[in-house]
C-alpha cells in the first residue's frame, strides 16, 4: 500500500513537472509577466516539493520495510 502511495505522489510530481515545463516562458522577465499563470507555476512547485516532503516522510517512518532482499 505505501508504494502505491508513493508510486501515485511520483505521478503527481511528474504531471506537475510537465505542466510547469509547458508553461514556463523562456525569459524571466516574460515570467514576472504571467500573472496568474505565474502563480500557477508557483503553486505546481509547493505541491511537488509537499509531495516530496510525503515520500520522505513514509519512507522514513518505517525503513526496515524497504528492504529489497
Amino acid at each position: 500500500m505505501r508504494r502505491d502511495v508513493i508510486r501515485n505522489k511520483i505521478a503527481e510530481i511528474e504531471e506537475s513537472l510537465e505542466l510547469i515545463r509547458d508553461n514556463l516562458p523562456d525569459s524571466f522577465d516574460e515570467f514576472q509577466k504571467l500573472g496568474i499563470i505565474k502563480d500557477g507555476i508557483y503553486k505546481r512547485i509547493e505541491y511537488s516539493i509537499e509531495n516530496l516532503m510525503d515520500i520522505f516522510y513514509i519512507i522514513n517512518s518505517d525503513p526496515g520495510s524497504w528492504n529489497t532482499r
